[in-house]
């Protein structure tokens, strides 16, 4: 999926994009309120696969921590 405003774009993960997304999720005051994170290199590696994965077609397993509706942690 790729899709392009003035403003934004919206792609689907590459390998390259492994530090911008570990510094995101690395850092507490980005995820304080999130149901993730702070997150070690190895979570974030974790993550980019099931991302990877997710794009291609699959499907999230039972093993993630991706909430569902009315989900509380």
């Amino acid at each position: 999926m790729f899709l392009e405003t003035k403003r934004l774009v919206l792609r689907e993960f590459s390998p390259e994009d492994f530090e911008d997304v570990h510094e995101y999720s690395s850092d507490y005051e980005n995820v304080k309120h999130m149901v993730f994170g702070p997150n070690t290199p190895e979570q974030t590696r974790e993550y980019a696969i099931l991302a990877e994965e997710f794009a291609d077609g699959g499907n999230f397993d039972g093993n993630d921590h991706v909430p569902h509706a009315g989900q509380r942690y």
